[in-house]
């Protein structure tokens, strides 16, 4: 009897994981500590190898750990490179979401044209021509949004793992470093502070005002941590909510993230525009921090 539960070392971090899925021909692996959401990296054996391997015994478990190491790998590229995948996923959604809806409109006039034809105000002939020419918009749209896609994990995915649906892998990851790392934050660097998010962002992201942002950056800067990079939000006029305004990184500086000196001029810089932002920002906080 095959044992589902996982147990691997990968570059002297421990790695626990279950086998989720088993048949002979295909064994699929789910990911458990120290990332947590990711599951269904599988192998298969096609068809015709079957009569000369399967997954059975010392193979199936040797491959399972091998999946499981795969996504272990993964899992870690994502959490390390987190600000940056992030901060381009976005960018991406914005382009797709205007893709979507010029698909959504196309869709309405299909069906307006669909309406008319059965009320007699189209001929047949006028009709097929609109649907065709119409399928030919979406259809190309789609086509662009796989693109896009493409683009975005050849840029910033940096790994081979087969996934299936990267996407929705992309956005369920939940790392269980990230979690101890916000509770971190919240207990020794924003206690006291008013956070500003008022549903503009996602909930696990913080803003902060002027003031209290800057208290922030003392507090960083006092406990050793660091800053990946500022993003501040300004609230445009006739506007009801905040939208993005900017962004800054350390990499621009040609420093690292716990250098006091560039997340303060970055600061400084923003403060200069007069413009009235909520502060956010991507910190860096070792794994000893909250041992």
């Amino acid at each position: 009897m095959l044992n589902t539960n996982l147990e691997i070392t990968v570059n002297d971090t421990p790695v626990k994981g279950r086998i989720c899925s088993y048949h002979p021909s295909e064994i699929a692996v789910e990911i458990l500590s120290p990332y947590k959401g990711l599951s269904n990296a599988s192998a298969h054996i096609m068809l015709m190898a079957l009569g000369s391997r399967s997954y059975k015994g010392e193979f199936a478990l040797k491959t399972a750990h091998k999946l499981l190491e795969d996504l272990f790998i993964f899992c870690d590229f994502v959490d390390e490179d987190h600000y940056m995948i992030s901060r381009n996923l976005r960018a991406i959604e914005e382009r797709i979401n205007i893709i979507n809806g010029i698909i959504t409109s196309t869709k309405k006039r299909r069906k307006l044209f669909k309406t008319q034809f059965k009320e007699g105000f189209l001929e047949m002939k006028e009709y097929e021509n609109k649907v065709k020419s119409l399928k030919n918009t979406i259809s190309l749209a789609e086509k662009r949004i796989k693109v896009i896609w493409d683009e975005f994990l050849c840029d910033n995915i940096k790994t081979t793992i087969p996934l299936g649906n990267v996407e929705a892998y992309l956005k369920d990851v939940k790392p269980l470093k990230r979690r101890m790392q916000r509770m971190y934050l919240n207990k020794h660097i924003f206690f006291d502070l008013m956070d500003l998010n008022d549903g503009y962002d996602v909930p696990s992201i913080s803003y902060f005002s002027e003031e209290q942002f800057e208290t922030v950056l003392n507090r960083i800067k006092e406990k050793g941590l660091g800053i990946y990079g500022i993003e501040p939000w300004s609230k445009p006029e006739g506007k009801d909510s905040f939208e993005y305004y900017d962004v800054d990184t350390f990499e621009n500086y040609k420093t690292y993230p716990q250098d006091p000196n560039w997340y303060y001029t970055a600061f400084e810089k923003y403060k200069k525009t007069g413009v009235e932002l909520h502060y956010s920002a991507s910190y860096y906080v070792p794994g000893n921090a909250w041992v």
